[in-house]
């Protein structure tokens, strides 16, 4: 029987969902934890690093599904497992890159710039500079570690963003043009596979996250669109991510908005009629038996 140890954050709901594929899965083993779970010793040249009492090596693949805050340990996680050549496989290539910077919109969007995916022009600056900002107004200022639509500011002019962005003297800022747009696509990519694409939508916001009202339902993209959402995960190593595309409705023109590593597939299951959580696992024990 497969092993699969899923790792998030205290009180994430969605390890639920995790845990619950013992009742579906069958040859398969899904333990759920928390990163406070992990411990470990050090005693001259030996090392055992564990999820509680289980060593990690124990394991025959490890999912870090939200990590933000917990790049450390997932840091030391990748180190150890290498470290002792173990066989426990850590999902997925970006995560075994080392960077603590990975899942990271600032990040994110310099790596898919660099391999010529359309992302929506963006400027970088704290907000010592925001007065040399250059982007069209009305913009969108993002907050770089946020997700669900939070941190995410709408700015009529450049004085708003000035004083937006002084009221967080301390972080960058991802300022782009405000794209006009009929909603956006989710799409969740799994391996080389688009699981589905939703449509959402949000006509009392300038955000159509679901978790801030947006409503959605289910979409039909192009092959060509879906394709774009697999080679923008692919691009980023993420082996399960979250796919955030936008259509300019004067242009037609698609871009790229965001892409998490960890995906929400809360409101996305309800609508689609589906369950990501099985799907992740069964992808993953696939990958195990290749």
């Amino acid at each position: 029987m497969k092993k699969i140890l899923i790792l998030s954050k205290v009180n994430d709901h969605r390890l639920r969902s995790f845990s619950q594929q013992n009742r579906i899965q069958t040859n398969v083993e899904t333990v759920t934890a928390t990163y406070e779970s992990f411990n470990g010793l050090i005693n001259g040249n030996k090392v055992r690093f564990f999820i509680e009492t289980t060593p990690l090596e124990d394991f025959d693949a490890i999912y870090c599904y939200k990590m933000f805050g917990f790049e450390e340990i997932v840091t030391l996680i990748n180190c150890y497992l290498s470290a002792i050549s173990a066989k426990t496989v850590l999902f997925d290539k970006a995560v075994q890159s080392h960077s603590k910077w990975i899942d990271r919109k600032s990040w994110e969007y310099l790596t898919l710039s660099s391999q010529n995916f359309p992302v929506i022009p963006t400027h970088y600056t704290f907000s010592q500079n925001a007065q040399k900002c250059t982007a069209s107004f009305p913009c969108i200022a993002k907050q770089t570690y946020l997700s669900e639509g939070k941190g995410v500011w709408l700015c009529q002019s450049q004085q708003e963003l000035i004083e937006l962005t002084a009221k967080f003297p301390n972080d960058l800022f991802l300022v782009q043009p405000f794209v006009k747009n009929q909603g956006d696509i989710r799409a969740i990519v799994i391996g080389d596979k688009v699981l589905g694409t939703m449509l959402r939508k949000n006509d009392k916001d300038y955000r159509n996250n679901i978790a801030l009202g947006g409503s959605g339902k289910v979409a039909k993209v192009d092959e060509a669109v879906e394709q774009l959402a697999i080679n923008v995960a692919n691009c980023l190593g993420y082996t399960i991510a979250g796919v955030d595309l936008i259509q300019d409705t004067l242009s037609r023109e698609w871009f790229i908005m965001e892409v998490n590593k960890g995906p929400n597939f809360d409101g996305f299951d309800e609508i689609l009629k589906l369950d990501t959580a099985h799907e992740i696992v069964s992808f993953i024990a696939g990958s195990l038996k290749n």
